[in-house]
């Protein structure tokens, strides 16, 4: 636990927690600040003694974020559950304020939970309008929360397009990494970003991106400092955009075919070059595993990453956590 964690422990812990007990915690952040949660260490009976986590502090008006019950021990240094043990996922609220509770039955006690918060700058699964704007990853420039999925949806006028420029970029390679859509749709071209080299600068056609970063549940690093920038699309004012990339091989970061636009002023008009870039299997430098596939969700309780057995992404088998408490806990 690092200097700004608090803890949150069962009742008696590491020992049994008592049967029919019911235990709520307010959590209160300062009003500019968001609560990243995790879960280090949990085990209660399956589906009948539950923690939920609510965004806000009331049940009625916040949304549940996520429900945690069975067992979730740590994974071993290749990042494979052991004996079927998951972790659970981070959650991070979209304010300063969580409601965590416990509930537990009459029959069978067990060791409990360990769960620490702490707060953060800058939260997640956010709308963005501003036509500019820093993201950065969850806890930067310190470690990132682990077992994290999250997302940003950038939408700005219809009548202008996205440049991205990265400041910073260091994640565990292959396992954590960070995904953005030309578009909202999942079927949208997207790029992918993993390593610890900074990605170039990138424009991008749609109006709307959307940006998903995942980690994994070991060795948290730095993160990401990104800025994007909206403006008019090329013909419709007189402005001169110039987009510098890095000299390295774009084929390197495409994980799908995306349109890099490079616009130059040539005189007496603006020249839009627009280059398909694909991916290179034998260029495979920062460049995150290939998951395209229908069951990899978006979110926040109940899907980890997928295992798949080939580049292709067929083959692919979802590790299951048990953040529904209606769903059996499996692998």
């Amino acid at each position: 636990m690092n200097q700004n964690e608090s803890e949150i422990l069962s009742p008696n812990y590491p020992n049994k927690y008592p049967k029919n007990y019911r235990c709520v915690w307010y959590i209160t952040v300062a009003d500019n600040k968001y609560i990243a949660l995790k879960v280090n260490t949990f085990h209660t009976e399956l589906k009948h003694d539950l923690v939920s986590v609510y965004d806000g502090h009331t049940e009625a008006d916040g949304q549940l974020l996520a429900t945690y019950s069975g067992i979730a021990e740590d994974y071993d240094y290749t990042g494979v559950p052991r004996n079927g043990m998951t972790k659970f996922r981070s959650v991070i609220s979209s304010g300063n304020k969580l409601l965590v509770k416990f509930r537990t039955d009459y029959v069978i006690e067990w060791k409990g939970f360990n769960i620490t918060y702490e707060s953060i700058d800058q939260g997640c699964g956010l709308t963005l309008n501003a036509t500019r704007k820093e993201i950065v990853s969850p806890g930067y420039p310190g470690e990132y929360i682990f077992a994290l999925v999250c997302v940003w949806n950038i939408s700005v006028p219809s009548d202008m397009m996205v440049m991205i420029t990265f400041a910073d970029f260091q994640t565990e390679y292959n396992f954590d990494y960070l995904r953005i859509h030309d578009g909202f749709d999942r079927n949208s071209s997207f790029v992918t970003y993993t390593g610890d080299n900074i990605p170039p600068q990138i424009i991008f056609v749609s109006n709307e991106i959307h940006i998903m970063f995942n980690s994994d549940h070991n060795k948290p690093r730095r993160g990401f400092n990104l800025t994007y920038h909206a403006f008019k699309k090329p013909g419709q004012n007189k402005e001169i955009y110039e987009a510098f990339t890095d000299s390295q091989d774009m084929t390197e970061y495409s994980a799908r075919p995306l349109a890099y636009i490079s616009i130059a002023l040539n005189a007496m008009l603006v020249i839009v070059v627009i280059i398909l870039v694909y991916s290179s299997k034998e260029k495979y430098n920062n460049l995150a595993t290939n998951i395209i596939d229908s069951h990899c969700k978006v979110l926040i309780n109940k899907y980890d990453n997928l295992e798949c057995d080939d580049d292709n992404g067929d083959n692919c088998n979802n590790n299951y956590y048990p953040g529904d408490s209606n769903e059996d806990q499996s692998n």
